[in-house]
């Protein structure tokens, strides 16, 4: 996974999960509020299993700053379109400072 070019962040292969794949890593990484409001912002994989749109707004946006993370489950879809699998994803925001830009943004 990479949020720039120059940052790469290496995950360790699942030996012993089998179909039922589980990584369980963590990445901490610094976004920019323009990264969080935006909804081409992506990520991208040395080798592509499938593709996921998700967009961290959807479970950060809320009126009020949470210190616990946020989960969401999204599907994992091949290049033909077919689903591939299920990913788990869970976000927190850990420096609120620039919760203000989201909060605007979808409050129309």
């Amino acid at each position: 996974m990479a949020m720039r070019s120059n940052e790469i962040f290496e995950i360790k292969v699942d030996k012993v999960g089998g179909e039922n794949l589980t990584w369980n890593d963590k990445f901490l990484f610094h976004v920019t509020p323009d990264f969080l409001v935006s909804e081409t912002s992506s990520t991208f994989r040395d080798h592509l299993i499938g593709t996921v749109r998700f967009l961290i707004s959807n479970i950060l946006g809320g009126d009020s700053v949470r210190v616990t993370p946020c989960f969401s489950a999204v599907q994992i879809r091949r290049s033909s379109g077919r689903f591939h699998d299920v990913m788990n994803i869970g976000a927190m925001l850990i420096d609120s400072s620039e919760i203000h830009v989201l909060k605007k943004r979808y409050q129309r």
